[in-house]
């Protein structure tokens, strides 16, 4: 086969999210796929050395509609000239009118869910229109599709009328950036370039499903001692989140004891991770919750949300606690900073959950159904 990839995250600034994803799959594609090739289609170039077999084509953005324009024309075009077998759409959104057969990964369905921004942020808004539009004829139209949990497969299912024999799992893992080092010498590290020290560690970010709210309240409820003893480190997502964690970290009473950080590279959050005395994680809801995966990989005591997909990525590794319930969400936090057995025991079982998962795992899964899809379609 010669399969197009839609890989244009892998070329986006902004980490995380897609990017991840996209990456992560692309490069194990190349060690367990040796017999398909490949197009990889980006729109700018990228530090990435493609292997036989493979070919990186760069289709650029033209216009104030570029990304809907690049997706819906040129990658169509691209797919006919280079007479592809299939197309896969990585990132949720994919050609209309798809030639070759389409794959498509989407995520979970919490685009269907949030609220749209407001018509007078126009672009954010459009796009938002946009993306939900493509998704739902993405869902319907694509010959198969991926996800990243059983959780989202029945959201998918559900939410687009899809036969589950049309939706296959296969669940993200952390980079291997995010792997355990010597705690001692991670909180040094830490101590030396952020001056903080046992930690309590948690992602800040815009979006209010993340909940962070309820962690920086949960951790206003801690004693003083413990609070004095244990900083409130939280990594900003976007600059834009800091002033609303300060606003929110004032009227929690615990402006003395928290930690902004920006711009964190993957090999700082790795060495945040591991330096953490306990990473907490009360989302509303997640398609698959990687940070806390990460943060296991990493050595770290995990509190996360009992909700969505999270006890099936997770499982009995974490301690799982309603994300509303402000009062366990700290006394979670208390029991995993007073007691070490309860902290080592996470430590423990939280390195052994996250091993189960690989983006090899990942890439040879995705790779079983391009083979599948093509039998289909060749009978």
């Amino acid at each position: 086969m010669l399969i197009l990839i839609d890989a244009i995250a892998m070329s986006h600034p902004q980490p995380g999210g897609y990017r991840t994803y996209v990456t992560n799959l692309v490069q194990n594609l190349q060690l367990v796929d040796r017999h398909n090739q490949y197009v990889v289609a980006v729109d700018r170039p990228i530090p990435w050395t493609p292997r036989p077999g493979w070919q990186v084509r760069i289709v650029e953005r033209r216009g104030s509609i570029g990304v809907i324009w690049r997706e819906q024309a040129a990658i169509p075009r691209l797919a006919a000239g280079e007479g592809v077998d299939l197309i896969h759409s990585p990132a949720a959104t994919a050609p209309l009118r798809a030639a070759p057969p389409l794959i498509v990964t989407l995520y979970d369905t919490i685009e269907f869910s949030e609220p749209l921004p407001s018509p007078k942020q126009t672009k954010r808004w459009s796009m938002r229109l946009y993306s939900r539009f493509a998704q739902r004829r993405a869902a319907r139209q694509a010959r198969h599709i991926l996800t990243i949990s059983h959780y989202s497969k029945d959201q998918i299912a559900s939410l687009f009328f899809i036969p589950r024999e049309r939706i296959s799992v296969a669940h993200l893992a952390p980079s291997p950036v995010f792997s355990a080092r010597n705690p001692n010498h991670a909180r040094e590290e830490a101590a030396g370039r952020w001056s903080i020290t046992g930690h309590v560690l948690g992602i800040a970010s815009a979006a209010r499903r993340k909940n962070i709210r309820a962690l920086v309240e949960a951790y206003a409820l801690l004693p003083n001692s413990l609070r004095r003893q244990h900083p409130l480190v939280l990594i900003c997502t976007h600059a834009a989140v800091k002033s609303k964690m300060l606003t929110l970290a004032d009227r929690s009473g615990v402006r003395d004891q928290i930690r902004l950080l920006e711009g964190v590279s993957d090999a700082d959050l790795a060495l945040l991770y591991s330096a953490a005395s306990v990473f907490v994680f009360p989302s509303l809801e997640e398609g698959f919750g990687l940070p806390p995966l990460e943060a296991m990989a990493c050595g770290a005591p995990v509190i996360a949300s009992n909700t969505s997909s999270l006890p099936e990525v997770l499982g009995d590794a974490a301690i799982l606690v309603s994300p509303t319930d402000i009062r366990a969400i700290s006394d979670g936090i208390a029991a995993v900073l007073t007691d070490p057995t309860t902290a080592s025991e996470l430590i423990k079982s939280g390195l052994a959950q996250s091993q189960k998962y690989s983006w090899e795992a990942t890439a040879s899964k995705t790779r079983e159904v391009y083979e599948d899809v093509f039998r289909q379609v060749s009978n």
